[in-house]
């Protein structure tokens, strides 16, 4: 028998999906599983493992903030007209579901991906945004 830390060890635990799959008879399954009410003593006495998705709000960033962000990191040719709006449109950055930021109330804010997006590919460019012209 497994002590409890062993029992509970990822090193042991293996992952089921289960879907329906009807046999002719009991013979032909592979596998057997009983579904318990998770109010019986049987349920009770079975170690639980409760998963919590905690919501976070992302940080939001306006295109002025995004500018400022990529010259922080040293691209101070980097503008928001033409530069940035170039790049969004470029890289399709404000499709529907887009992981680089959201519409909220007609207003466009970008999330830390894009910031990360831009200075990216103001490093790929070579010295085209290093300096001012």
């Amino acid at each position: 028998m497994l002590k409890h830390e062993e029992y509970n060890s990822p090193r042991y635990a293996y992952r089921l999906l289960f879907h329906k799959k009807l046999v002719n008879r009991a013979g032909q399954a592979d596998r057997v599983i009983e579904f318990i009410d998770p109010n019986s003593e049987a349920a009770k006495a079975i170690d639980k493992e409760f998963w919590v998705k905690k919501e976070v709000e992302k940080p939001k960033f306006l295109a002025k903030d995004v500018v400022a962000e990529v010259q922080k990191a040293g691209f101070k040719a980097f503008r928001t007209q033409p530069e940035h709006v170039a790049m969004w449109k470029s890289e399709d950055a404000k499709r529907e579901g887009s992981i680089y930021g959201v519409m909220i109330q007609g207003v466009w804010y970008w999330y830390q991906s894009w910031i990360d997006r831009c200075i990216e590919l103001c490093r790929g460019a070579g010295d085209r945004y290093v300096s001012e012209a």
